[in-house]
């Protein structure tokens, strides 16, 4: 028998990363060593129930110095956010499709265009609910 317990002190949640529970050297009653290459590995999915905790990451979005993509997370499965830019355009439509709770955005319009420096908007929409929010660009 295994126990494990995950408590809400670590960062594991729904960032918009796929984590495993990974175990190995598994052995039956008896003592016999389990099949290695079947079901060894486990996918901990923990979705929001709504948008209370919704977040951007990181914010300010430095491109220069980042070595992840800008993240949307703790998003309900089916989420959606819409971007626009500080004067109100619309430039971006995104769906949580992954059931992860998080998706990226490549800086990018509808049209494929790059966006520039600045003050984004975003609404995250999801159960007849909205959730306004801002995130900030520097290349």
């Amino acid at each position: 028998m295994v126990r494990l317990h995950l408590s809400g002190d670590n960062r594991l949640g729904s960032l918009g990363v796929p984590y495993y529970l990974s175990v190995s050297n598994l052995r039956d009653a008896r003592g016999g060593v389990l099949d290695a290459q079947r079901a060894n590995r486990l996918a901990i999915i923990r979705s929001a129930a709504d948008l209370d905790e919704v977040i951007v990451y990181p914010n300010p979005y430095r491109l220069q110095s980042a070595a992840n993509p800008l993240m949307f997370a703790n998003l309900p499965p089916g989420c959606e956010i819409l971007i626009f830019n500080a004067a109100g355009k619309f430039l971006r439509r995104l769906e949580e499709s992954g059931g992860y709770g998080g998706l990226t955005w490549d800086l990018r319009s509808d049209r494929g265009d790059l966006v520039g420096s600045g003050v984004y908007i975003y609404v995250a929409r999801y159960d007849g609910r909205e959730k306004r929010g801002k995130l900030m660009i520097l290349r």
